[in-house]
């Protein structure tokens, strides 16, 4: 299977012409490196130039169904002929022209095509019929991870990693819905979200200064990994203190609801610190990202219980969050070097950054 070449840098030509040494060019990528150790980079569009040819993709795209009544074939042979055109595209786009955003667009529409035209040809098996069976919400799953396993492992674009776990670990839990309860299927998500991190961290680890394509991967890793774990958590755990608190609200019992309502603030608040505090180690903010809707939640419970009117809350709430957002982006690098100086364990992580 062949891989793509890594385009030049301005530095390795400066290196070919002899303009500076190996050595030199080396030190000046750690300059680099260190200078952008607060970064997490993420690359898709280099130029305009990727933008236009996504037009151009996007253009092809929408005349299908032209196209179809047009030549009069059936839609399923036209939706697996125009699959098979954007197959060739991105591959072009991978291993020829190295258009990293076209390739990644042409991708997805070869695997979208891909589960138009197995829905045409199997449409038993999206029924209402087999969805109320469970068959029916496990197969279109099944088809989607195939079709983004096969388009992961042809290009090795890190983004289409993304689409591989959402529909891997949806086919997981549906098919932990039919065998276990409800509440606790969502352990289920907790260990897929921890079993992402691990793979996350593990690529981490072999690029700490994240100037390579194992930092890309590892970012989709935690984009998806995050909020599944930190979701599947909270719901699990929580789940027997919100069946407390439906009973307290049935009952009448104003007492027992307070009791509840403020064990499930202090548990959230907990569990949302210790989430914000594990994303400061890692110096990824997506599991940050993940608990503001936790942080919400106990701010709207606070200025409920303070007597403050819907029109504040609902104004005050998200300006709050707003501004924590940016505060905590804003000093994310001093709070981090704070939280690795306690850590005993920090030299397994990336470093702390010098600015």
């Amino acid at each position: 299977m062949a891989k793509p070449e890594k385009p030049a840098t301005a530095l390795d030509t400066a290196v070919e012409e002899g303009i500076i040494s190996a050595e030199q060019a080396e030190a000046l990528r750690a300059v680099e490196a260190r200078k952008n150790a607060s970064d997490e980079p993420v690359v898709l569009v280099n130029h305009f130039g990727d933008l236009f040819l996504c037009l151009g993709l996007l253009i092809i795209y929408f005349a299908i169904s032209r196209f179809t009544a047009l030549v009069g074939i059936e839609p399923l042979y036209v939706y697996l002929a125009f699959a098979a055109l954007f197959w060739v595209l991105a591959d072009i786009f991978v291993f020829k022209a190295r258009r990293k955003f076209p390739a990644v667009v042409s991708a997805l529409l070869f695997v979208w095509l891909g589960f138009q035209a197995w829905m045409i040809a199997f449409p038993d098996t999206v029924s209402i019929e087999a969805m109320v069976t469970g068959l029916g919400a496990q197969a279109p799953l099944f088809v989607l991870t195939a079709l983004f396993a096969v388009s992961l492992l042809r290009f090795r674009l890190p983004i289409l990693v993304l689409g591989l776990a959402v529909s891997a670990v949806g086919l997981v839990f549906t098919f932990a819905m039919r065998h276990v309860e409800p509440l606790a299927a969502f352990s289920v998500l907790a260990l897929c979200g921890a079993a992402l991190l691990i793979a996350g961290m593990y690529l981490d680890s072999r690029d700490r200064e994240r100037t390579g394509q194992q930092h890309e991967w590892a970012l989709w890793l935690f984009v998806v990994g995050s909020p599944l774990m930190v979701h599947g958590m909270m719901l699990y755990v929580l789940k027997d203190h919100f069946a407390m608190f439906a009973l307290g609200a049935s009952s009448g019992n104003p007492d027992l609801l307070v009791a509840q309502l403020g064990t499930v603030v202090w548990m959230i608040s907990g569990l949302a610190l210790a989430f914000t505090v594990l994303g400061l180690i890692l110096d990824r903010r997506s599991l940050v990202a993940s608990s503001l809707l936790y942080f919400t939640a106990v701010l709207t419970y606070a200025a409920f219980q303070s007597g403050a009117g819907l029109t504040v809350i609902f104004a005050g709430v998200p300006l709050a969050i707003g501004l924590l957002v940016i505060v905590l982006g804003l000093a994310w690098n001093p709070l981090r070097n704070i939280v690795l100086r306690l850590v005993p364990f920090a030299r397994w992580f990336r470093p702390p950054s010098e600015v």
